[in-house]
């Protein structure tokens, strides 16, 4: 099968086709990983990168770069993503950074020719349409990847966060993005009429556009999640963590039972 690249007139052999649409688009900005604003350690930096994934959606015998996903669960290989991102699919494939010299490889073609030796298969075990989220199971796990810690309380104003995101329309992976937190507050989902409110919080990141992504704190925990809601052109609002824990809770709970028989 033929693997679609960003030229369009070059093409290899493999046994999958991905297809990269890029609009005829130039990348014009590329962030070089691990460098990070934020002030994390070098071992929080490496956690935050290495446990965020690149999740592809099928389409036939095609495969489709679809979101960001984040390990939060190492024993039960569990991916947090956004309900968008995984759709209506009840299998995904999964890809964590690769590493050359010492340094994360971000283009996303690295990825596209290499999809049979990285990508892991996953299974969606739950969405919540509500919230946006959506948990994947993977079948395995590689050796060095480590779970991120998830934060016991959601940010304050002012609050410097970071968010890993991919740029899939200009090719860019694993870019690290830094923005201060301007309010949190509650408010009514798009989907679901009639439930309850949802607490989120507002971020600002100057520049650069931010689709979707695992939002992390100073000490390189999880506080929230982006799921492509925008406000405007620099201000981004993510859910908040103690929303992802309370999906966790329901969901989880619940798919460990379905596997017990309990």
């Amino acid at each position: 099968m033929r693997i679609l690249t960003a030229e369009g007139d070059n093409e290899r052999i493999t046994s999958r086709r991905i297809a990269v649409s890029l609009g005829g688009l130039t990348a014009i900005l590329l962030m070089v990983l691990p460098e990070m604003v934020c002030a994390h350690t070098k071992a929080d930096d490496q956690r935050i990168v290495h446990s965020t994934t690149l999740i592809f959606t099928t389409v036939g015998d095609t495969l489709k770069p679809a979101g960001t996903g984040v390990l939060i669960d190492s024993r039960r290989r569990w991916i947090v993503t956004t309900s968008s991102a995984v759709g209506a699919a009840t299998d995904v494939f999964v890809c964590f950074p690769m590493v050359k010299n010492g340094r994360v490889v971000t283009d996303l073609a690295s990825y596209t020719t290499q999809s049979d030796r990285l990508n892991i298969r996953g299974t969606v075990v739950a969405t919540d349409r509500v919230r946006g989220l959506a948990l994947i199971e993977l079948s395995s796990l590689p050796k060095d990847v480590v779970a991120v810690r998830l934060a016991d309380r959601g940010p304050k104003p002012a609050d410097k966060v970071c968010a890993v995101t991919h740029f899939i329309i200009s090719g860019s992976l694993w870019n690290v993005l830094s923005g201060v937190v301007r309010s949190v507050y509650q408010t009514k989902p798009a989907a679901g009429p009639g439930a309850e409110r949802l607490t989120v919080a507002e971020a600002t990141f100057p520049l650069l556009p931010l689709s979707d992504g695992p939002a992390f704190n100073n000490n390189g925990e999880l506080v929230g999640f982006f799921s492509q809601r925008v406000r405007n052109r620099l201000m981004y609002v993510f859910l908040d963590i103690s929303e992802i824990r309370s999906f966790l809770r329901t969901n989880g709970d619940r798919n460990a039972a379905a596997k017990t028989g309990s």
